[in-house]
Order: C-alpha cells, then sequence, then structure tokens
C-alpha cells in the first residue's frame, strides 16, 4: 500500500495493480483498518488512476485538519475525539452507558458490562488517524443491536427504535408524544418521524431559498445522520468539479412546516455545552 503522510496522521491507499475492488481504490487509516474509497468512475477520459490516485493523495497532504480532511473525503457525518471515550455517547446512547467510579471503568446500564477500549474499536465504523478516534456516522456506527433495552416499540411502526434513544418519550411517565407532534412534511421527515422509513432509506437533500450561480442551500433529513436534520450551505468548487458542504446549521425549529425538531434536542444540547466550555477561561 501507499503511504500518505497528512498533518493529522499516517493514511495508506491501496496501489493501483493491487486493489481489491476493479471499479474503487480504498483508502485506510494509521492502524491500516479500511476508512473510505476512491471511486473510479470520476476518473476524467483525459486522466489516468494514477494520476487520480496522487492527485488526491496530494490534497490530503495538504488537509490542516481532521474535519477537511474528513470532509474531502465526502465523509459528512463524524464524531471525532482524542480519547475512545469521546465516541461512547454517539455508540451506545446517552444513556445506556455510565462512569461507575467504585471501579473505574465505563460499564453498559443495562447488564453492567464493561466498555473498553477494544469494545469500541471492534465498531467497524471506528477509525483511528493520528492521534484522533473517528466514529463514521454515515454508514451507522451504532451497536444498539448488541445492547438489550428494556423498553423498545413503544409506538406501532417505529422499526424497533430503541424508546430510551428516543426524545418523544418522557421516562417519568412513559407517556409517547410522537404522534401528537410529528407532521407529515416532506423536507424534514425522517426515519425518527415518519415510521415507514428506517435509517437505510429516509436521506434527502430538498433545496430551500434563491442563491447566486455556484451557491446552494439544502434542508438535510436523515436518522442516520448527526444533526438527523441540518440546513446545508454548499458551493461548486472548480478544483475539485464537484459541490462542497461550506456551513452547516442545525435547526430547533424546521423552516418550513415549524415542527420542532425534537431529534436535534441531543445535538443542539451538546454543542451549546461545547460552547459554554470554550467560554471558561
Amino acid at each position: 500500500m501507499k503511504t500518505i503522510t497528512t498533518n493529522v496522521g499516517v493514511l495508506y491507499m491501496e496501489k493501483e495493480d493491487e486493489r481489491e475492488e476493479a471499479d474503487r481504490i480504498k483508502i485506510y487509516d494509521s492502524q491500516k483498518r479500511y476508512l473510505e474509497y476512491l471511486p473510479l468512475e470520476s476518473v476524467s477520459e483525459n486522466s489516468s488512476i494514477t494520476s487520480y490516485c496522487n492527485e488526491v493523495a496530494k490534497r490530503l497532504e495538504e488537509c490542516d485538519s481532521i474535519d477537511e480532511m474528513l470532509k474531502y473525503l465526502g465523509i459528512e457525518a463524524y464524531t471525532v475525539g482524542t480519547s475512545w471515550t469521546d465516541l461512547l455517547e454517539d455508540i451506545y446512547g446517552l444513556d445506556n452507558y455510565e462512569y461507575d467510579s467504585s471501579i473505574g471503568k465505563y460499564i453498559l446500564v443495562a447488564d453492567g458490562t464493561e466498555i473498553t477500549e477494544q469494545a469500541v474499536l471492534s465498531n467497524e465504523y471506528v477509525n483511528i488517524i493520528g492521534a484522533h478516534y473517528v466514529l463514521n456516522c454515515e454508514c451507522g456506527g451504532s451497536m444498539a443491536d448488541e445492547i438489550k433495552y428494556v423498553a423498545t416499540n413503544l409506538r406501532t411502526g417505529c422499526n424497533g427504535q430503541d424508546c430510551f434513544g428516543c426524545a418523544y418519550l418522557d421516562h417519568q411517565t412513559g407517556y409517547c408524544s410522537a404522534d401528537d407532534e410529528i407532521k407529515d412534511c416532506n423536507y424534514c421527515k425522517n426515519a425518527f418521524t415518519d415510521k415507514r422509513l428506517d435509517d437505510d432509506n429516509d436521506l434527502s437533500y430538498t433545496a430551500i431559498g434563491n442563491f447566486e450561480k455556484g451557491y446552494s442551500v439544502f434542508l438535510r433529513a436523515s436518522a442516520a445522520y448527526k444533526p438527523p436534520v441540518a440546513i446545508i450551505v454548499q458551493m461548486y468548487r472548480k478544483d475539485l468539479k464537484r459541490n462542497v458542504d461550506i456551513a452547516c446549521y442545525a435547526p430547533a425549529y424546521c423552516p418550513i412546516c415549524g415542527r420542532k425538531i425534537i431529534e436535534n434536542e441531543n445535538f443542539l444540547k451538546k454543542e451549546h455545552n461545547q460552547k459554554n466550555t470554550k467560554g471558561v477561561n
């Protein structure tokens, strides 16, 4: 494999004559775990696979941050931390794990099983790039199927979504308010709000507003993303020959139907707490 030394950490890329699949070149993280692939359909008629891969490698070497690198690779939804424990909330869910100070370990609330770094790394959507731990949320990094919850599917047709991780459930009263609050809006609906969908088939990008040539704004909705509903601003990059995201905003309410986007609440709380932490001297 070809070694790519970046400002963030070492990456590895398949060589053209050693690739496993004919239509793609795979990229691996610093531990040689699969990270992403380059679709060879992107290679123009006036170029070659080798020159295309060299161009991508050079661009990766120029990235100044982990965020810039991941977005260049087309990974839009992710969680990054300098410790494996920074990924626990998005892997297990905020209410499903805790730190037991008496034994100095993280455990699952359901059965007390210890959560270790090895357990986190067993998730195929976790990568290590230099000093960064990355959870690719677009591919679904959830271990929910391995955890047994007490309450699931209180609302008929919720696609097996666990109720403890759903903000529509009042844990004190056991009342689910989803049917009262959810509206059938083609802009913001996703697997959280439409029981006909699941997070494998609910992704939508719907254009909103009018902007200058080269710019566009979409309302993106999918339960697999963080945040599930976001306003995305894109700009066309001539050097990359594609649109790239230049801004992302997580609204508290849908700008079209006015629904309170309750599935965004955990993301907004986390973002608010991070801003407050940065403001403390």
